[in-house]
């Protein structure tokens, strides 16, 4: 009996971290092909990104409205508040190269609010966030 109830412990001690948290971690990639990726983040929500990255899509391409050539990063647009007013962008993509290295640094995003990054083309996008609950 006395070992049932070690047993019972243990069990209970590994597995109160797990809900303690009450979040989980995604990853996903966003191809040029796909569509926008949207989420929405809810009130008492957070979401931490811990990683975002673009591999490709790093040649400069013509651009007619300002006549120059412009490079396209992924971005992470962040919209709060009524309909109709402006996103902000929160965090570019980190292009991936063997000769940089960038620091990490977190970005919290706390709801209510709705994310949106949108793919670059010729280039795949990476991310990882943990959304939690406050």
């Amino acid at each position: 009996m006395k070992t049932l109830s070690y047993i019972i412990a243990a069990l209970l001690v590994s597995v109160s971290p797990l809900s303690a948290g009450g979040g989980h971690v995604y990853t996903l990639l966003i191809h040029d092909s796909d569509q926008a990726f949207n989420v929405t983040i809810q009130r008492n929500e957070y979401m931490k990104v811990l990683n975002f990255t673009q591999s490709g899509g790093t040649t400069p391409v013509f651009d007619p409205s300002t006549g120059g050539f412009v490079v396209t990063y992924g971005a992470i647009v962040l919209y709060q508040g009524a309909n109709g007013l402006p996103g902000a962008t929160i965090l570019n993509a980190v292009a991936l190269s063997t000769s940089t290295q960038v620091p990490h640094e977190d970005t919290y995003i706390a709801g209510p609010a709705v994310v949106y990054i949108a793919p670059v083309s010729g280039a795949v996008l990476a991310l990882s966030y943990f959304r939690g609950s406050n």
